[in-house]
């Protein structure tokens, strides 16, 4: 029997139990599995007790001990105290005794190094005119050399004699020497940066560190490649008359400028320098950049090529640069100048670009004059001039980025301004004339016409929305002078359609909002003007003879003109079949812009002949207000035609009138239930049809 598991912490007595039981079912093994468990467990009980016993005895025995150790430990603890305090006394008396022979022993040992100071200046002091006479020789006779070793010399002994009097004029002496040094090797190095030797320009920069004098190093440095970059520049425009000579100028002072940058390297220069070279230089050449481009401009057929042509010049320059700058780290605010001096003599030319670009738009837009033009082929032709327009302005924005590096978003927006007003102008007076047009087949060739315009102005109006967006992107963007203005094309929501929510057009909008207004209207007047001349046939006048009989209803068939209006009305949608047969997304936005009634789930179609429907329903109710009485029979006639005008509204899916419906039944229902017919109905609308039947009240 396992006895371990009783020390376990999950032991569980009664699994334990049905463990040892769980072999044995019946009642005889189990009695005596009992049994057998009891003498085992007895026994272990036993032999527990036998070992605590044990156990306790050998602890009891170790007690003394134990006590006896302890007093040790105590006793020899007090007598370690005691020889600790006796030694700290010990040695507070050692730094009580010592402490004056430390300090005169410190004084002693500062007044020798001052006496060894003296002495090495005096001794200094001694050779300094020996030093100098020797260093005025070596300079007489050029010997560079020995100059650089005698002038350090010179050096060591000022500053070992920095605390005795005549230092004011030792200084005066070694900056002497120091001017008279520069002069002498200032034309030798001034050669070497002209012809690009690298040991003896190691040894001369070495020289101009000695002397301190490394801020003259950089500027003669520069001095001298400034005019290398400056004849060069005078050589290219003098031998060449095109503005290629940019071009080739940039591409060789790149040149000069990684070439100097590793020469700088090699002779220990800062390699920022070529840099600095470069900045001033081109601030400084001459002819100067401004020139040269004001003389190409005067003799240029096409200005605002050759500013572009110029502006990429410039641009590809500033990239190239700037991928060398990175290579080498250089600091952001030398990145500044660096971008400053490539385009601040271009700045002059920016506000004449816009103002050429808004001549362009000018010229581009006269080209389009409907004055002296067919106006079909006017409207025609609108598809072929917003594709001309929108490659206009893309053409801007492309250029506008380049000449101007998107940093004049205030110009594009006047720009555009100007030439979106005169072109919804022109859309405008497009639409004047198309009112009032008569062409062939007036109707259908005029509702076609108007469509067709409504469509192309859409057009206009997403041309608007990608123009917007392009010049918020160009607000928004970060610094980048050379960012990308190209933006994918969106739609606005239906809910900035209801907020109005244009950001830098937004009279343009209005303008173009009221006209888009007032083309869609044009189809209405246009669809209403047929069916007014329809309606105009209607007539019913009361006869004297005609009540003698009654007709029953099925014996009235529509009059001709209502049944020239069901007509008309059916064969509309495949005139308005831009408008209806799947709109285009521009379409259906514009829609939604000149009028609310778009703005909603229901197809473009459904609103449309829904506002037409409501139009002539209108107009119908008009011409049967104008009927001043009616026969029985006259009554069931008129009955018959708007039952028909209803089921052509019915056959378009177009909801029927309740008003019209009224009419209908009290029209046909028989004088003599008229009153008790009429229950429920419109009561300004009862009086009139009882009147028009002259049907007394009671």
């Amino acid at each position: 029997m396992d006895f371990v598991c009783f020390s376990e912490d999950s032991f569980d007595a009664v699994n334990w139990i049905n463990t040892i039981f769980e072999p044995n079912k019946n009642e005889n093994s189990k009695d005596k599995v009992f049994t057998t468990c009891v003498s085992r467990l007895q026994i272990y009980v036993e032999q527990v007790n036998f070992a605590l016993e044990k156990s306790s005895l050998q602890v009891t025995g170790l007690i003394p001990h134990v006590i006896k150790e302890v007093n040790w430990l105590q006793t020899e603890l007090e007598l370690l105290t005691s020889k600790m305090s006796q030694l700290q006394s010990e040695i507070g008396q050692i730094q009580s005794s010592t402490g004056s022979f430390m300090s005169s022993l410190e004084r002693s040992e500062k007044i020798l190094r001052r006496i060894q100071s003296i002495k090495s200046a005096m001794q200094e002091s001694d050779g300094w005119s020996t030093l100098a006479n020797e260093l005025d020789d070596l300079l007489e006779r050029k010997d560079i050399d020995a100059i650089e070793e005698k002038f350090i010399a010179l050096q060591n002994s000022f500053k070992a004699q920095q605390d005795f009097p005549g230092q004011t004029d030792r200084e005066l002496q070694i900056e002497y020497f120091a001017n008279r040094i520069e002069s002498l090797i200032s034309p030798m190095i001034i050669q070497c940066f002209q012809t690009g030797g690298v040991e003896p320009c190691l040894k001369y920069v070495g020289m101009f560190r000695i002397i301190q004098r490394a801020n003259h190093l950089e500027q003669c440095y520069r001095t001298v490649h400034k005019k290398t970059v400056s004849d060069s520049w005078a050589r290219l425009v003098e031998n060449c008359d095109s503005i290629e000579v940019l071009s080739e100028f940039y591409n060789n002072l790149h040149e000069f400028l990684q070439g100097q940058i590793k020469w700088c390297k090699k002779v220990t220069i800062d390699p920022i320098e070529p840099f600095h070279v470069m900045i001033e230089a081109l601030l400084q050449i001459q002819p100067n950049r401004g020139d040269f481009v004001r003389k190409h401009l005067e003799i240029s057929s096409s200005k605002i090529e050759t500013l572009s042509n110029i502006a990429t010049i410039d641009n590809s320059f500033s990239v190239s640069l700037k991928k060398t700058t990175e290579h080498y780290n250089i600091v952001d605010g030398l990145q500044e100048r660096i971008q400053n001096a490539i385009f601040s003599y271009f700045e002059q030319f920016i506000s004449n670009y816009f103002e050429l670009e808004r001549s362009f738009g000018t010229e581009l837009l006269q080209s389009y004059s409907i004055k002296d033009g067919n106006i079909t082929e006017i409207v025609r032709t609108l598809n072929n001039t917003n594709d001309k327009i929108s490659k206009w302005i893309s053409n801007v924005f492309h250029r506008s980025m380049v000449i101007s590096r998107n940093r004049t978003s205030i110009y594009l927006i006047a720009l555009f301004k100007k030439f979106f007003v005169k072109y919804i102008e022109y859309f405008a007076s497009l639409q004047k004339q198309l009112l009032y047009y008569n062409a062939e087949n007036t109707d259908w060739s005029l509702i076609q016409l108007n469509v067709n315009t409504l469509q192309y102005l859409s057009d206009f109006y997403q041309i608007m929305q990608d123009c917007e967006s392009k010049i918020s992107n160009i607000t928004n963007s970060s610094t980048d002078k050379n960012a990308n203005a190209d933006i994918s094309e969106t739609l606005w929501t239906d809910e900035q359609l209801k907020n109005n929510g244009d950001l830098y057009f937004p009279d343009e909008y209005k303008a173009l909002r009221k006209t888009s207004w007032r083309i869609h209207n044009n189809v209405i007047k246009l669809i209403l003007h047929t069916i007014e001349k329809r309606m105009n046939e209607m007539t019913f006048q009361k006869s004297q003879n005609n009540d003698n009989f009654v007709l029953p209803d099925c014996s009235y068939a529509p009059q001709e003109y209502v049944t020239q209006i069901g007509q008309y009305l059916l064969t509309l949608p495949q005139h308005l079949e831009p408008l209806l047969l799947s709109p285009p997304i521009t379409l259906q936005s514009l829609l939604k812009f000149c009028d609310n009634a778009y703005i909603s789930e229901k197809p473009c179609s459904d609103v449309l002949l829904s506002l037409v429907a409501e139009e002539i329903t209108a107009l119908y109710q008009e011409k049967i207000d104008n009927i001043l009485s009616l026969s029985t029979s006259g009554a069931k006639q008129l009955a018959a035609d708007i039952e028909y005008y209803e089921n052509v509204l019915e056959e378009m899916s177009l909801p029927a009138s309740e008003h019209f419906q009224q009419t209908v039944m009290l029209l046909k229902v028989p004088a003599e239930q008229f009153n008790s017919a009429s229950t429920g109905c419109s009561a300004r609308l009862v009086t009139t049809i009882r009147q028009k039947r002259n049907i007394l009240s009671c």
